[in-house]
């Protein structure tokens, strides 16, 4: 099975929507991990 390693980094509109719902939407920093975790996992699986 192939294993990859997630570097924590998303493409720069992906970065923009986070960034934008955190100033809009008051996000703490867990949150915005959550979603950055969300993201990624459900690109990989699809």
């Amino acid at each position: 099975s192939e294993t990859t390693k997630w570097t924590g980094e998303l493409s720069r509109d992906a970065e923009t929507i986070l960034h934008q719902h955190a100033i809009q939407g008051d996000i703490t920093d867990i949150q915005r991990k959550m979603c950055r975790w969300i993201a990624y996992s459900k690109k990989k699986t699809s």
